[in-house]
């Protein structure tokens, strides 16, 4: 009884742990739409900015924002209604959310340039703000990326029966997700169609991470392997032009590779903090 009863404890010592140290570094700094709950580390410059996925929370990413915090400043926020961030009315839309991270920066006195962090979702949102900002923005680095093609993708190549199964997901009905984390699902149609057509500087240093398990895949062999090279395909075609470019494939990897491969990230982010400084000596 008693090594049951240590072992629980043990457990919720544990939990308890994990959340506290999820929950250190957070801060809420005041915007005009909402209160924001920001995770600032490190110092140096530039600074990298990571752009969470949709319908996630900051804390998801503490321990790449950690590992990044060694080379130089870093900075993760929560996005109004997510995370601990105070809720507001505003669109789930990449212009809002522009407005928002600008006057998050400005009110904390972050200078540029930026090296942009996107995953998922996120991914999206740097180019779309990298070419708002271009002269604010000295890199770009894709963690697993949405594409704004992906879904013309499904529409074009699978079946009837998969593309039911496969929207139904996106599907306002679905009850997945509910409140802001809906809205942002809702949302994501039109934020493809606010990045479509856009190109990355042909100058910019550019690093795209693509992991191979993703749970968008179908779960046929054959299938499975023709949507996972055009995963990989995709990534590769922002990658056109391009001069400063890596991209990484591990098949092993999966959606979430930020938990995985949170050194690796920071040692290409490393490299262009390196590059960003010599440059401007």
């Amino acid at each position: 009884m008693f090594a049951c009863i240590g072992a629980l404890l043990l457990v919720f010592a544990g939990k308890s742990y994990l959340w506290w140290v999820n929950w250190v570094n957070l801060e809420n700094v005041e915007i005009s739409s909402a209160t924001i709950s920001v995770r600032d580390m490190g110092v140096g410059s530039p600074a990298v900015i990571i752009i969470i996925g949709m319908a996630t929370e900051n804390n998801d990413y503490h321990s790449l924002q950690k590992t990044i915090s060694q080379h130089t400043r870093v900075l993760s926020y929560d996005r109004p209604g997510l995370g601990v961030s105070g809720q507001n009315s505003e669109p789930r839309t990449f212009d809002i959310f522009a407005k928002d991270l600008d006057e998050l920066l400005q009110v904390k006195g972050i200078p540029p340039p930026y090296i942009l962090v996107g995953h998922s979702m996120g991914g999206l949102f740097i180019r779309y703000y990298a070419d708002l900002h271009p002269e604010s923005t000295a890199g770009l680095v894709f963690l697993d990326t949405s594409h704004e093609s992906w879904f013309q993708y499904i529409r074009e190549t699978w079946s009837a029966d998969d593309q039911r199964n496969y929207f139904d997901f996106w599907d306002d009905n679905n009850p997945t997700y509910i409140g802001v984390r809906r809205e942002e699902k809702s949302a994501f149609e039109e934020n493809f169609n606010m990045v479509r057509g856009l190109k990355i500087d042909k100058d910019m240093p550019v690093v795209v991470f693509t992991g191979g398990r993703h749970h968008h895949f179908r779960r046929d062999a054959q299938d499975f392997e023709a949507d996972r090279q055009k995963w990989i395909d995709l990534h590769e075609s922002l990658l056109v032009g391009v001069k400063n470019a890596k991209h990484t494939v591990n098949l092993e990897l999966d959606h979430w590779l930020h938990y995985q491969i949170p050194d690796d990230i920071a040692s290409e982010i490393a490299k262009i903090v390196e590059s960003e400084n010599k440059a401007t000596q």
